[in-house]
């Protein structure tokens, strides 16, 4: 049925399992641990699901850009494995330099974290969230548009072996 149509048919459950997941492990926290939820949760879940289709699109883009799936999990884990010493947590964002700083932005927990910190803890105005959720949408467009040339690329070059083995 075409390559969207397949591409929603792999991502869906996932995206659907990866949600509940995080939902009851946040239900674990308000309601058996007893922690306050302070902020907006619209402003929350949007930046829960941004977050997962963020990194599911990473994914995507890390599938088609390798050669095998090894190469692609190895990838995928350098790309995102330095994760914690750039998203701001353990160091301050506003005091790294350069290629640290650069990093964090390309990495959508930077901007979950964000999110999650301001609205779940703090109880921050929405507004104050509305950069950090705007930067996950845009990581999530950003890597989905990557996915989509990837995938335009693929498709040309299987296409030029195809009539090349067809001439042959």
């Amino acid at each position: 049925g075409g390559v969207i149509p397949a591409m929603l048919g792999k991502l869906l459950p996932y995206t659907v399992i990866f949600a509940t997941v995080l939902a009851l492990g946040d239900a674990l926290l308000f309601f058996v641990y007893d922690m306050p939820f302070n902020g907006s949760m619209p402003i929350y879940l949007a930046g829960s699901l941004l977050f997962i289709l963020a990194y599911q699109m990473i994914g995507v883009v890390f599938g088609l850009a390798a050669s095998s799936v090894s190469l692609a999990l190895g990838a995928a884990g350098i790309f995102t494995a330095p994760a914690f010493g750039f998203i701001g947590v353990s160091f301050p964002r506003f005091a790294m330099h350069g290629f640290a700083a650069l990093w964090s932005a390309l990495l959508p927990l930077t901007w979950y974290t964000d999110v999650r910190v301001d609205q779940m803890l703090r109880g921050a105005p929405m507004d104050i969230s509305l950069a950090s959720l705007g930067a996950l949408g845009w990581s999530t467009l950003a890597y989905a548009g990557l996915a989509a040339v990837l995938l335009v690329i693929r498709r040309t070059r299987d296409a030029s072996r195809a009539l090349k083995e067809v001439a042959a």
